[in-house]
């Protein structure tokens, strides 16, 4: 299937002149490149270049030698643009995020950003302290100790000496390697780096701090420990700029997003959105309530005329182990109980190929509601409509549960149950149950839920013929019941008994 291209939405131009709120200010930016074969005609090129503007001086400028001179200049490279016109703006305090595939142009704007690389057209300005971790050990000196790289890298960011030992102690508590804070940093491994370099840019106190995809290097318990940190200064007025290839970091830790594809924005907002179209490019699929358009105007055409799918001939689909759907719920009355149209949700992706129509959650009873007390059973039905055929097992169905800080606390698929769907008929009305046990903390959450097939990643559905971001929200309560665990989720975790140890 060939991917459908994804136009670049309009962004808003920058004021003329940035607010007083504004730590960076990124405008027409555009970063261009000449690729060369070899070294050999890099030289040709400057011997070129160097008798063209001799010639110009003597010769009409559009006489036929300087023409011929310079298409043959000119073939000697080809051109690349790393970035095409991307503008956009920070606000004090924000956290914004940056994602797109290998090759989109992530780290180039941001070398672009922290100074280490001159844009071709545009400018980008930072106003304040800006503090960057671009990649692993830059700006580190490997002939140097830890503790002198600490200095010099504090120095280059203004801070004196003085300063630097008061917040010494606290670099190195962070940091936390140990002897080898007095080693050369040669001798590092690549996540002694990362805790040294994120411990001195931190402590510097940035208004405008830029990570790229360093991060990801640490283990779980420093990223954790690094997150921690991020969030806490971000509530103190800190300014947050990220990239990454973890969408649900982006989702975690910012409040907006910038996609970029080949070079070009293409799209600017909420990060839920973001990450939806971060998906869809990735997956060649639409995306994005821009392009919901799109979909709806599909699934017109594949939506039957009411009253085609009643009665018995409703073809059904059940996700889950046997029984999951109980009696109460049959698939037939949850099919009638699920409304056409989706009241409400954050972002979609999709290809068209079918159309999610309705979605509604049933408590034991079968009843339709938000509210479930904890450890209830909690059933969704979801309708769809196919706009072609489909064979048996081509579909996989699969959710996600979010908390309303965007983790996901629990995902699944049809394939992770063990359950193969069957062949879909184009144009007829089908209906998936979901049931599992709502053992969550005290909340409010949202489903996630799609339809796609991933022909190499078979536990996932990455490709999606349609998939809806927030398709459904619901509460958890305790209802005044003693509450029987701490944190997200329900690990039934239990504690037996104490024992006196015997000795061995």
């Amino acid at each position: 299937m060939s991917s459908p291209s994804l136009a670049a939405l309009p962004l808003p131009p920058p004021d003329p002149q940035p607010a007083d709120d504004v730590v960076l200010s990124v405008r027409h930016v555009s970063k261009h490149y000449k690729l060369w074969t070899s070294p050999s005609e890099r030289l040709h090129y400057s011997v070129l270049s160097q008798l063209h503007r001799t010639l110009r001086t003597v010769l009409p400028k559009e006489s036929a030698p300087l023409a011929a001179l310079r298409r043959r200049r000119d073939s000697l490279h080809q051109d690349f643009t790393a970035l095409h016109d991307v503008s956009f703006e920070v606000r004090r305090g924000e956290s914004m995020g940056i994602l797109g595939r290998n090759g989109a142009g992530k780290s180039t704007l941001l070398q672009i950003i922290a100074g280490t690389l001159q844009p071709s057209t545009g400018s980008a300005s930072v106003y304040g302290r800006v503090a960057a971790l671009l990649e692993l050990g830059s700006g580190f000196n490997v002939e140097f100790t830890g503790r002198e790289n600490v200095y010099l890298n504090a120095s280059l960011l203004g801070f004196s000496k003085a300063e630097v030992d008061a917040k010494f102690d606290d670099i190195a508590a962070f940091a936390d390697i140990g002897e080898f804070l007095e080693q050369p940093v040669k001798t590092y491994s690549s996540g002694m780096s990362l805790r040294l370099a994120f411990a001195v840019q931190m402590a510097v106190e940035p208004e405008l701090f830029i990570i790229d995809e360093a991060l990801s290097v640490g283990d779980i318990y420093f990223q954790s420990k690094c997150n921690k940190l991020i969030k806490e200064k971000l509530a103190n007025g800190m300014t947050l700029l990220l990239v990454s290839h973890d969408p649900g970091s982006v989702r975690t830790l910012c409040t907006r997003a910038l996609v970029l594809d080949h070079g070009r924005a293409a799209f600017l907002g909420p990060s839920d959105e973001a990450t939806s179209v971060y998906h869809a490019i990735s997956s060649g699929a639409l995306a994005g309530p821009s392009l919901a358009g799109a979909l709806a105007a599909r699934a017109a055409e594949a939506v039957p005329p009411p009253g085609d799918d009643a009665g018995t001939g409703l073809p059904v689909t059940e996700i889950g182990p046997e029984g999951a759907a109980s009696p109460e719920v049959t698939l037939q009355r949850a099919a009638g109980a699920i409304p056409q149209g989706i009241e409400r949700f954050q972002d979609e992706i999709g290809d068209g190929t079918l159309t999610l129509t309705g979605c509604t959650l049933f408590d034991l009873e079968g009843h339709p509601t938000r509210n479930f007390a904890a450890g209830e059973s909690i059933r969704v039905g979801v309708t769809f409509v196919p706009r072609q055929d489909f064979a048996a097992a081509e579909v996989l169905a699969g959710f996600q549960i979010r908390d309303r800080f965007n983790n996901v606390v629990a995902a699944g698929t049809s394939l992770n149950s063990g359950v193969e769907i069957p062949a879909l008929r184009a144009g007829q009305r089908h209906v998936v149950l979901l049931s599992f046990r709502g053992r969550l903390g005290s909340g409010k959450y949202l489903m996630d839920f799609g339809l796609g097939r991933d022909p190499d990643h078979a536990d996932s559905a990455r490709h999606y013929f349609h998939r809806i971001g927030g398709i459904a929200a619901f509460q958890v309560e305790w209802f005044g019941r003693k509450v029987t665990f701490q944190g997200i989720c329900d690990l039934d975790a239990r504690f037996s008994p104490v024992q006196v140890a015997k000795s061995p």
